[in-house]
């Protein structure tokens, strides 16, 4: 058994522990308390740091290219213009799978244990299989595209295809239907009769941006315009309507739905999506690089609607950084706790995951992921607060008990 003591440990579901200790056995946490209960003779002092959970990134695309500075910044729709171009003249699958590893390193070097990654076209499976990181690897699906999937039948042959890779709270396979403007009624309908009494997770870009619920209604606006650029083969069926009736009818709202980005759901929808267990991932960075404008993240959770963070990708965000998005909540939204700041990006991003029972707190039977920050809260003791306001990067990266080192950017 291994004891790590601290300045303070931040168990996230119990309050911050001053001069604490964490005892792990066999990759799994078997106690946490304060270090004078639980004095051993094999100690790792990790003298003034704050030692917290592993952070989760519960919404990125580690296969995009980083080019954020690159890329218009007006709409998400010509940002799609130009990336879509960006990725046609790109390299392919090994080029892809060798962005993703890449990503996988600087997200375990900011502290990142786990991430919920979506692919295109699976690329992401293999290179993060081999990764330390615990990983939520989503395929995506756009109907009529030119390339697998195309269609729900393909999705389902593609996510067939690594099950042997499965391993439960370590890795899982998930499927992504892009979009209620990319992807066709019937075959959300046919993803929502797959994943019923599945285990299966599944994410979709939701009400990103206002124009689609415009889209939505009466198929104008500058989605409209999007789809016309961009029209894709044999599609017919768009599904129309109010965006949660949309969930509802296709069978989405019965399979826990992740809602990525969520920027344009309406108050009146926040008990629909709570009483379903769905959750939002909000991209703090990402939503201000399209000027989206406030995000109503405090009203969900008042609303009881589950709410974690997410980088959405280097693309959109100069960085795979939770610790920043938190900070940048902090920085950016006075009336936000330092409390739930954390929540989202640890018990809140594992519970819309289905990794709750796994990870997301320090407490006796869960995997033990943990990081520690420095700390500089000079008598101070507010950890939390420190933490969020504080410059410190990760000092070091455990997962399932194992120190993970990983180069030097």
């Amino acid at each position: 058994m291994q004891c790590y003591r601290a300045r303070w440990i931040v168990p996230v579901a119990a309050p911050p522990i001053e001069d604490g200790a964490l005892l792990v056995a066999d990759g799994a946490i078997v106690a946490v308390g304060p270090f004078r209960e639980h004095r051993m003779p094999d100690v790792v002092d990790l003298g003034d740091a704050i030692l917290l959970p592993g952070l989760i990134n519960a919404h990125t695309h580690l296969e995009l290219p980083a080019i954020s500075g690159q890329l218009p910044r007006d709409s998400l729709w010509s940002w799609l213009d130009a990336l879509i171009g960006r990725l046609r003249a790109s390299g392919g699958r090994d080029e892809r799978a060798a962005t993703v590893a890449a990503g996988a390193v600087e997200s375990i070097r900011g502290g990142v244990t786990c991430v919920a990654d979506i692919s295109r076209t699976g690329a992401n499976v293999r290179p993060l299989s081999v990764s330390p990181i615990r990983k939520v690897c989503f395929i995506e699906l756009i109907s009529g595209a030119g390339q697998c999937p195309s269609d729900a039948g393909e999705l389902f042959g593609l996510v067939a295809a690594p099950a042997a890779l499965s391993e439960p709270g370590r890795l899982l396979i998930g499927v992504s239907p892009h979009s209620l403007y990319n992807v066709t009624e019937s075959d959300l309908a046919a993803i929502g009769r797959r994943l019923v009494d599945s285990p299966r997770p599944m994410t979709v870009h939701f009400l990103e941006a206002q124009d689609e619920a415009r889209w939505l209604r009466d198929r104008s606006g500058p989605a409209a315009d999007f789809r016309h650029r961009h029209p894709l083969r044999e599609v017919r069926d768009y599904p129309s309507g109010d965006a949660v009736d949309i969930l509802a009818r296709c069978g989405l709202l019965g399979v826990r739905p992740i809602l990525a980005h969520g920027n344009d759901v309406q108050p009146a929808d926040f008990p629909t999506l709570a009483a379903a267990g769905a959750s939002v991932v909000w991209c703090p960075r990402t939503c201000a690089y399209f000027g989206h404008g406030p995000h109503p993240w405090g009203s969900m959770l008042r609303a009881g609607l589950n709410v974690c963070l997410g980088t959405d990708s280097l693309a959109s965000n100069p960085d795979l950084s939770i610790l920043e998005e938190m900070r940048y909540v902090r920085r950016h939204v006075a009336s936000a706790p330092a409390s739930t700041i954390l929540k989202m990006a640890t018990i809140f991003a594992a519970r819309a995951l289905g990794l709750d029972a796994w990870i997301g707190q320090l407490a006796a039977g869960r995997r033990a992921d943990f990081v520690c920050v420095p700390w500089d809260g000079d008598g101070a003791s507010d950890p939390v607060g420190n933490l969020l306001e504080g410059p410190g990067a990760a000092g070091g990266v455990w997962i399932d008990g194992i120190r993970v080192d990983v180069p030097v950017a």
